[in-house]
């Protein structure tokens, strides 16, 4: 019988400090789907006001980057 703080056993224990860091290969992934997002947005919706809006949200996106790196 499995125990229950893991029944699935495919849990595994998250207590090691690498467990809580976030890569650099995450942040390029999460930096590229950002951008993706916002041109698509864009692409699909070619008014001033999406431009203005997917310009804010890739300066919010940029500022995130460049504080957490």
């Amino acid at each position: 019988m499995m125990s229950p703080s893991h029944p699935t056993g495919l849990l595994h224990e998250c207590n090691a400090p690498h467990h809580n860091r976030v890569g650099l290969v995450d942040l390029i992934f999460d930096l590229v789907f950002a951008i993706t997002q916002a041109s698509h947005h864009l692409l699909y919706h070619p008014t001033l006001e999406c431009a203005e809006q997917a310009q804010l949200l890739l300066l919010d996106v940029w500022t995130v980057w460049v504080d957490t790196t």
